[in-house]
């Protein structure tokens, strides 16, 4: 429907893919290697005809992995400061860690990202609590009974990764935010199925290692420049839409001298 707010993104779309388009054609012309996303599609080759992409394919991409990191990283880091905020444990170590590793405040290295562990724990309890795609669907392979209801094979499921991984059977105080539970002897008890933020199987988000690296980075910047505090008391309200959003998130932004 052309409403005002279809209409804005048609125009946001549209100007978007103007902008790739005119990158790709830069980088064509230029033929240099800027070593970044657009670089590598322009390098890739089928391995069967060596054919490479076109660059139609190139910006559906680039589109592709720019619209799923935006706004679910970005969500993720409003969830993520007012955890943050709300348990001064976390926030301690937190900054202990950013300080040790990144020294004067950055940059994040590829080197410093594998040294952030409690910074990674913390994004991966915040993809728990908070996991952006809050709803998965599967197909049921065979005839299941579930709690006598009757599900014939071929029959869409839609489920809850919110609801599962609060799940108190796979996580104790699921409502407690716990980024230690992401230890490596207590992580190895929970079932892979119970925590899959990113799908499963041939479905499973093209963009998993770039979202984990993405979250870890700018977390560990944001920390190693600012401090954050929460502005009132209300609580942090929850929005599900395409993808899971913070309401009511009001912080005030100190510069870290």
């Amino acid at each position: 429907l052309p409403l005002p707010a279809n209409r804005r993104f048609d125009a946001a779309n549209d100007e978007l893919r103007r902008v790739i388009d005119e990158i790709i054609a830069q980088y064509r012309s230029e033929g240099l290697d800027h070593g970044d996303l657009v670089s590598m599609l322009l390098e890739a080759r089928d391995e069967e005809t060596g054919e490479g992409l076109s660059d139609t394919e190139i910006r559906d991409e680039v589109v592709t992995m720019y619209a799923a990191g935006f706004e679910t990283v970005s969500n993720s880091m409003g969830f993520s400061w007012h955890v943050i905020c709300r348990n001064p444990d976390v926030e301690a170590k937190l900054y202990e860690e950013v300080d040790r590793v990144l020294g004067d405040g950055g940059p994040v290295t590829f080197e410093a990202v594998g040294k952030l562990e409690y910074t990674r724990r913390v994004f991966t309890e915040v993809l728990r609590m908070y996991t952006p795609a809050w709803f998965l669907t599967r197909r049921a392979e065979e005839d299941l009974d579930l709690d006598g209801v009757k599900v014939p094979a071929g029959t869409q499921l839609f489920f809850s990764l919110y609801a599962l991984q609060r799940d108190e059977e796979f996580f104790p105080n699921p409502d407690v935010f716990d980024p230690d539970r992401w230890l490596p002897e207590r992580a190895k008890e929970v079932p892979r199925w119970a925590f899959n933020p990113f799908g499963m199987g041939n479905r499973q988000c093209i963009g998993e290692p770039f979202a984990w690296a993405e979250g870890v980075v700018i977390l560990a910047t944001m920390a190693a420049r600012r401090r954050f505090k929460l502005a009132n008391d209300e609580p942090m309200g929850e929005l599900a839409f395409a993808a899971l959003r913070p309401t009511q998130l009001a912080v005030t932004v100190e510069e870290r001298t």
